[in-house]
């Protein structure tokens, strides 16, 4: 009976230690990216040809400068801090990897594949605001800057930007040799109550791809010379709206 009583006993301490020494378990979530790569001018984050596409590792630590990419049909050029320029010529498929470098370790951390298009025409836009059909004479007077958007990837504007070009109001036509409305064209928008019309726009994009390679007069010296694309010969008419 005494045997009994004591096993009882041990057994109730047993239970009571189990019940107070419960091991609290806590859980931590950990934000992951939706993709370890994104295109960081392209809303659906495709990567578009013969253009300077910039991708951004989405990792905490990509500032560090620890991670590369890799690929076989493309080409990338590291900017550092987690962004690269990647340039594809074709439209297809671009499979890419992602490599991190950390205590004397190469470890693949990522391969993730890109859809690839051809670049869409572009569009003239002023503010943000894409110019088509119609423009504010109050945009157009408060920015004055021309740039172009090509349906959801808009370049850096020290990459693509329009060199020069006509606008025609009021049966005169005005000349701008950069992307801005000079005085002239400002002063007649002010005044016309009907259309205008962007003639004779030339852009350049700058991208590897771009740049066209000649001999000098001498045939000693090698010069590279932008590439310039004609990006509207004439528009359609574009009703200016008050």
């Amino acid at each position: 009976m005494r045997r009994i009583l004591i096993l009882g006993f041990i057994l109730c301490l047993f239970i009571t230690s189990r019940g107070q020494d419960t091991a609290n378990t806590i859980i931590i979530k950990i934000k992951r990216p939706v993709t370890p790569l994104s295109c960081v001018y392209s809303q659906s984050n495709t990567i578009y040809t013969n253009v300077t596409n910039i991708l951004q590792v989405n990792y905490p630590d990509s500032g560090t400068g620890q991670y590369s990419l890799e690929t076989e049909l493309g080409y990338i050029q590291n900017l550092h801090r987690g962004k690269f320029i990647v340039v594809k010529h074709n439209p297809g498929r671009l499979t890419i990897t992602l490599w991190k470098d950390s205590a004397g370790r190469h470890d693949l951390v990522a391969t993730q594949e890109f859809t690839v298009r051809s670049l869409p025409n572009a569009t003239i836009s002023v503010g943000g605001y894409e110019i088509d059909t119609a423009a504010y004479i109050s945009d157009l007077l408060k920015y004055r800057e021309l740039e172009l958007v090509f349906g959801d990837f808009t370049p850096l504007e020290d990459m693509c930007f329009i060199k020069s070009f006509d606008l025609k109001i009021g049966g005169v036509e005005y000349h701008s040799e950069s992307n801005m409305l000079t005085d002239e064209m400002t002063n007649a928008i002010k005044n016309e109550k009907g259309t205008m019309v962007f003639e004779n726009v030339l852009a350049t994009i700058n991208s590897p791809n771009d740049m066209e390679q000649t001999l000098s007069k001498d045939k000693k010296k090698r010069v590279l010379t932008q590439k310039i694309y004609t990006i509207e010969d004439k528009s359609k008419p574009i009703q200016l709206v008050r």
